[in-house]
């Protein structure tokens, strides 16, 4: 006899062992593969402090439109014996980021997902403030507001 939750009690039957072992292999194979985290938007910034941080737990996918954004930041963290890939992508189009996950799925043997990170920015305004147009201002809002609306969708897996 087993006792469950309450004073309940369930006799475990021959007919319950290839239930009860299949449930056991699911959890192990769940249990076996190590979840990834993945950041958009990997530069000098936060976004290479966000992965540095992740990888000392995760393995992590970088995305960043420019692979020398996040080239260096890999071979630091594959050198320091974590694990990261790099892909080029458009977090601003929801193909791109498809077809990143797609990537990510591969690499990782479609492995759960332990955290999504949007940190795509448009870059910074660098002049003197009444000097500044709203063309200079919409060029960083474009990729950190209205850009992040194809992230709002992310699934795993993709």
């Amino acid at each position: 006899m087993v006792k469950a939750w309450g004073s309940s009690t369930h006799s475990i039957t021959d007919q319950d062992i290839p239930v009860i072992n299949l449930i056991l292999i699911t959890i192990n194979i769940i249990m076996s593969k190590k979840a990834f985290a993945v950041i958009a938007g990997v530069g000098s910034g936060t976004g290479s402090s966000l992965a540095r941080r992740f990888a000392k737990e995760y393995p992590i996918a970088l995305l960043a439109r420019n692979p020398e954004s996040y080239e260096p930041l890999v071979q630091e963290i594959n050198n320091g014996g974590g694990k990261a890939i790099g892909i080029s992508t458009d977090a601003s189009d929801e193909e791109s980021i498809k077809s990143a996950f797609k990537t990510i799925a591969e690499k990782y043997d479609n492995a759960p997902c332990a955290a999504a990170i949007y940190n795509a920015s448009g870059g910074f305004v660098r002049k003197p403030f009444l000097e500044t147009k709203i063309e200079d201002l919409e060029k960083g809002w474009g990729v950190t507001v209205y850009e992040h609306e194809p992230s709002r969708n992310w699934q795993w897996p993709y």
